[in-house]
């Protein structure tokens, strides 16, 4: 039985993850706080460990054992990244560093999600093989901890995903959420209409992370769905799956946000199988009755 630590394991993928894990494996948790609430509701006889990614990492994992770690835990919001680039780099970086060397210090297989938004938006749709170039703090943050762990180790897996979308496990709210709080309450939904998103659907997300991991391929993987899509596309989805709310949508441009730079498209694309097989994620226009329940 294989042993596998999942940092940020109160994180909404992580959960995800946990839901979807394979039935021969044995899922041990990371998190910076541990919540005896959460702990009851993933699973009482969880094994959490405390892992603060701003503390000695080294340290924190040293009587940990296991075969393969998923990092997920991050500094993901991107405003707030642009407001605090240090503690984004510390996070982001430093942290994923840290882990990578325990990794090849202790022959761990090392699973690291990054992120789309590590492209500039300017020449969709994105490969593997295509040389990011981030805009703001949250993509160089999370590019920088892709060269790290690249630079550390060989047996890793970087997958790269898209906006991922389904309901909120515990204490975790999603664009899905979020969108349906504001038709609850009949406020205003603004939403851009030039930003362009290759989105997935969680729990289909979630089982190609499995499949990936527990494969023996290496390198960069891309993990989107198959449809090009803008918030506001996805909104006026969701409204009309809810057959509610579509007076309250609101098209808005990027630009209107001042928070941080933003890539316009990032849609993504693959040329990387595993066991010969293209894991393309199914459009949130295919599943969007499974995402919204």
């Amino acid at each position: 039985m294989y042993r596998v630590l999942i940092t940020g394991i109160n994180g909404y993928i992580s959960q995800y993850l946990y839901l979807t894990r394979p039935n021969h494996l044995e899922i041990e948790g990371a998190s910076r706080q541990i919540d005896p609430a959460f702990i009851e509701y993933i699973n009482p006889q969880i094994k959490l460990h405390t892992l603060s990614l701003e503390d000695d990492i080294q340290l924190q994992l040293k009587n940990i054992k296991t075969d393969f770690i998923i990092h997920t835990a991050a500094m993901a919001n991107l405003s707030e990244c642009q407001k605090n680039p240090e503690q984004a780099r510390q996070i982001n970086v430093k942290a994923t560093k840290s882990i990578a060397k325990w990794c090849a210090q202790t022959g761990t297989r090392m699973i690291y999600l990054s992120t789309d938004i590590v492209f500039d938006g300017e020449h969709a749709p994105y490969s593997e093989d295509i040389i990011p170039k981030p805009v703001n703090v949250y993509g160089k943050t999370k590019l920088q901890g892709e060269q790290a762990v690249q630079n550390s180790m060989g047996n890793f897996a970087i997958i790269r995903i898209a906006l991922t979308l389904g309901r909120a496990k515990f204490n975790r709210i999603n664009f899905i959420d979020w969108v349906m709080v504001k038709i609850k309450k009949g406020e205003e939904i603004p939403l851009f209409t030039d930003e362009y998103r290759t989105a997935s659907a969680v729990k289909h997300l979630a089982q190609n992370i499995w499949t990936i991991a527990l494969s023996d391929e290496t390198g960069v993987f891309h993990q989107f769905g198959a449809s090009r899509l803008s918030r506001y596309d996805i909104g006026n989805l969701i409204c009309k799956e809810l057959n509610s709310g579509m007076d309250l949508i609101r098209p808005v441009k990027a630009a209107d946000m001042q928070d941080c730079p933003r890539p316009l498209d990032v849609s993504l694309t693959t040329h990387r199988t595993v066991d010969g097989k293209k894991l393309i994620l199914p459009g949130i226009d295919e599943v969007i009755k499974e995402v919204v329940q």
